[in-house]
């Protein structure tokens, strides 16, 4: 087990790095060392491995010194990262509720701390797909969390900073939708039945750490309570149904259920966050007497509609692509109905879906007569990628082509590298990734998702290999030597696809693989769903082989020439009522 570091040098005049210190420690002012590399020539800035016994739920401190061949000297200031549980057992069980009533639950446990609260850690996974509130705040700037998983085999947990939440008595509330475990998945499918499981479930670790030293650890049991929402429908392609002039139902008991079959793990996917907001171009009356908003582009997320009309209206939400002799037009999402429905109780707020997503430019609203422009906001979000290649040209029409490539791969990087974001498919084919793979690392950072689905991939093929016979098991072994080729690259060696030409053609052909890239066929069944893998190559970088459950990240700072980490997400963006 191996952490791995990495670091970016600028504005230095050497032309390379003559050496580099990692140092790594318990407190922030590093003077507890756990690790020092001392002037290390032979550091890679991309990939510098440390062999650390990390501990559970543990912050560590780290910083990097490096020269030039220059003769220049900078240190970074110091960054850090937090673990998560790691093997460490949980003490909060998965508990559930009456899963044949529709209407979404609230898990629900009164917090109320014996002492000053130093630090507060919250541990979570909910399923299908889950949000978490203090009260009425909502915790966190992350959507479809825990994201897409293969349920049968693993599935992820987040942690979240919740000090200042819970520094006070107040309700913690998790709210669970259906997601990719809960309901229709595939083109397929048109039944709404969940296609991993038909049970809401929810798992959850508060940790309160006093600021007399003292611990004391929250979890998931039977005294938590659950109180109906009024959400009444969410699935990925269909949308979601609100209806607030549902009276309330008495309060229910939670009861322990069985544990999905998957291993609880640490986060591998990347926050999916709002990163731009766009406002309507035009408000369209069509032929067809429609009111149609026009966002000027298509994008992939949700949208925040304030409504004010009187209790009992509904109102109808559509989303699409196109227009089809200037109506509004979307059949060619097939059976995803891509819509939202609600029922007013009569109060002004902001509309913003929690269990859904669509791809859209055209959207059309009815049940709000006066409809205005500037009641509509488009929320686009998707994996915090980062970009990191740019290109323009002396052409609009070339430089308006990048800009569809770009918004092409923002809009198909929600959790899943997919092959839509809009119609009943949304699946992460291998074939369609590997075409588009060279030109997605060119333009983004996507290497934590490349890993996390290669790694999944292998995982996928560890559960198939048996029903395919010996061959698969060679997987296991040269899965690692892909990721050391990003190593072997770098410092200028042969790797050990180099040395072992032997094991590509087994390799090629139980994989699916040929000329060194995934086929263009999809792989079939569960493995297609459970790894939405994009293509593995022999440049494929390496990864971090100890994921800690990184809480926090500081952002960019650059101490003289050396800057780490990456920009910080915008914060999130707030509905101003609880369903």
């Amino acid at each position: 087990e191996r952490t791995v570091f990495s670091w970016k040098v600028k504005d230095a005049e050497g032309k390379k790095q003559s050496y580099a210190r990692i140092r790594v420690a318990s407190d922030a002012a590093m003077e507890h060392l756990l690790f020092d590399s001392g002037e290390d020539d032979k550091a890679s800035s991309l990939f510098y491995p440390v062999k650390l016994d990390l501990e559970p739920r543990t912050r560590y401190y780290w910083n990097v010194e490096a020269g030039s061949d220059a003769g220049e000297t900078a240190v970074s200031e110091v960054q850090f990262f937090e673990t998560g549980k790691r093997n460490e057992a949980w003490t909060g069980k998965w508990i559930s509720c009456d899963s044949k009533e529709n209407r979404h639950p609230y898990f629900e446990k009164e917090i109320v701390p014996a002492k000053e609260v130093a630090k507060a850690r919250l541990y979570v996974c909910g399923l299908g797909l889950y949000e978490v509130y203090v009260d009425e705040k909502r915790v966190g700037d992350e959507y479809l969390t825990p994201y897409s998983n293969d349920y049968n085999e693993w599935v992820q947990y987040q942690t979240y900073d919740v000090t200042e939440e819970v520094s006070k008595q107040g309700m913690l509330r998790v709210l669970l939708g259906n997601g990719w475990y809960k309901a229709r998945f595939g083109f397929s499918a048109f039944e709404d039945k969940g296609f991993y499981g038909n049970e809401w479930k929810l798992i959850a670790e508060l940790h309160l750490t006093y600021a007399d030293g003292s611990e004391e650890v929250i979890g998931t049991d039977e005294s938590w309570q659950v109180r109906r929402s009024k959400i009444a429908f969410s699935n990925l392609y269909d949308g979601e149904h609100r209806d607030d002039t549902l009276s309330e139902l008495p309060l229910e008991k939670a009861v322990f259920c069985e544990a999905p079959k998957g291993e609880l793990t640490e986060r591998m996917s990347l926050p999916v966050t709002i990163h731009e907001t766009f406002e309507p171009k035009e408000l369209l009356h069509t032929p067809a007497g429609e009111l149609v908003f026009d966002m000027g582009q298509e994008f992939t997320g949700i949208f925040k509609l304030h409504v004010n009309v009187p209790a009992g209206t509904k109102i109808h939400v559509q989303t699409g692509e196109i227009l089809q002799r200037g109506n509004f037009y979307n059949d060619n999402l097939r059976s995803a109905k891509s819509e939202y429905i609600y029922i007013s109780d009569g109060t002004e707020m902001d509309l913003v879906p929690h269990f859904t997503f669509y791809g859209y430019r055209y959207v059309k609203i009815e049940g709000i007569p006066d409809l205005k422009k500037e009641d509509f906001t488009g929320l686009s979000y998707y994996s915090n990628i980062t970009a990191t290649g740019w290109m323009k040209t002396g052409s609009d029409l070339v430089n308006q082509l990048i800009s569809n490539v770009r918004w092409g791969l923002k809009c198909n990087f929600v959790d899943v590298p997919t092959d839509c974001p809009q119609r009943d498919e949304r699946m992460g084919w291998t074939g369609d990734a590997q075409v588009f793979s060279p030109t997605a690392m060119y333009l983004e950072d996507g290497r934590v998702d490349r890993n996390r689905a290669g790694d999944r991939l292998c995982q996928g093929q560890q559960v198939e290999k048996f029903r395919s016979g010996d061959p698969l098991a060679v997987v296991d072994h040269l899965a690692l030597d892909q990721r050391d080729h990003g190593v072997a690259a770098s410092e200028g060696e042969e790797s050990d696809f180099e040395k072992r030409p032997e094991y590509f053609p087994k390799l090629f052909h139980c994989a699916g693989f040929e000329d060194g890239c995934l086929s263009s066929v999809p792989i079939s069944g569960s493995l297609a769903a459970a790894t939405n893998a994009v293509a593995m190559t022999a440049a494929v970088s390496v990864r971090r082989r100890c994921e800690p459950s990184v809480i926090s990240r500081k952002p960019p700072r650059t101490a003289r020439s050396i800057s780490l980490g990456e920009k910080s997400p915008s914060g999130p963006i707030r509905t101003s009522t609880s369903p």
